[in-house]
């Protein structure tokens, strides 16, 4: 956590832009304005950080949503990414 404190701080007191390519939304959100979210390769979503987060559209930004949380939680959230393999 201790670069992303780093991140957030250099954002704040220097005005920086970061690209900061992560699973994690919940750190992307903690030093974002803007979130875009991709999948292969392709942009499925976009928009400020907390409408991304708090309102996922896509099924994909809700698989990644729901991959915050303990270990367990992590398998089915493995698997629901897997399941949308060919979505």
């Amino acid at each position: 956590m201790a670069v992303v404190n780093l991140f957030g701080r250099l954002k704040n007191e220097l005005g920086l832009s970061v690209v900061y390519i992560t699973h994690d939304l919940a750190t992307a959100y903690y030093i974002s304005d803007n979130n875009i979210i991709m999948r292969k390769g392709e942009i499925v979503e976009r928009g400020q950080a907390r409408a991304v987060l708090d309102d996922p559209q896509h099924a994909y930004s809700r698989a990644l949503k729901s991959t915050n949380g303990s270990d367990r939680q992590m398998g089915g959230a493995r698997r629901q990414l897997q399941s949308l393999a060919n979505v």
